[in-house]
């Protein structure tokens, strides 16, 4: 297994073209914790106001999100993290932000007859990075996160182009310290208000993406 490192600014783009290892003031650890964040929609947040209809839950809907390039922190150095352990290093990917399952943890599918509540089911819980990194304390977490449409169903077909509001920027950050220790794993716990984060604009809804962290915990 490789080792985690930790880089800052160009001197990182370099180790990512020619393959060297960067220390930076944080030496390399042969034995890397892991830092696994999830992300989830608040379960509070259930329905979305257009033309004097409020949506609710139906098996066909989508609000998928691309989320992208994350970062730990301790300074001005970082680690990138990705999808999955995996070689690959697959910097990122896809979720349905208003996604359910059943209580059971099955997911929701179009096969599905029985109508769709939040008494019965829940939004789906989504790791969005699992990676390895030097242990130690860090002091912010960022990644990207955007959206281009939001589709609903009920009571009737809504389809939505969706962005971010003018000036802003994909990068989400979340400053505070949390600790990755050697051969553990830290997980951050991140909920969305999926349909809060809209606002209408003209034609279209800007993403204003009300998220926060709600549970750190190493294991």
């Amino acid at each position: 297994m490789s080792r985690g490192v930790i880089c800052s600014g160009v001197l990182f783009l370099a180790v990512a073209i020619t393959g060297l290892q960067c220390t930076v003031g944080v030496d390399p650890s042969p034995h890397p914790g892991t830092i696994r964040v999830t992300l989830k929609s608040d379960e509070s947040d259930t329905g979305l106001p257009i033309l004097g209809d409020t949506t609710t839950f139906s098996r066909y809907d989508s609000f998928n999100a691309s989320v992208f390039s994350g970062r730990v922190y301790r300074g001005r150095n970082y680690a990138p993290i990705y999808v999955n352990a995996s070689i690959e290093r697959i910097d990122g990917s896809t979720v349905n932000l208003i996604a359910r399952e059943w209580l059971n943890g099955v997911p929701i599918t179009i096969r599905d007859s029985v109508s769709i509540t939040p008494e019965n089911s829940r939004y789906i819980k989504y790791v969005i990075f699992e990676s390895m990194v030097p242990p130690g304390d860090y002091d912010l977490l960022e990644f990207s996160l955007t959206a281009t449409e939001v589709v609903t169903f009920n009571p009737r077909l809504y389809n939505n182009p969706v962005q971010l509001p003018p000036g802003t920027t994909p990068q989400l950050p979340f400053t505070g310290t949390f600790s990755v220790q050697d051969d553990k794993v830290t997980q951050i716990d991140i909920e969305i208000l999926p349909f809060k984060s809209l606002t209408r604009y003209q034609d279209t809804f800007l993403f204003d993406r009300q998220v926060r962290i709600v549970k750190i915990q190493t294991f």
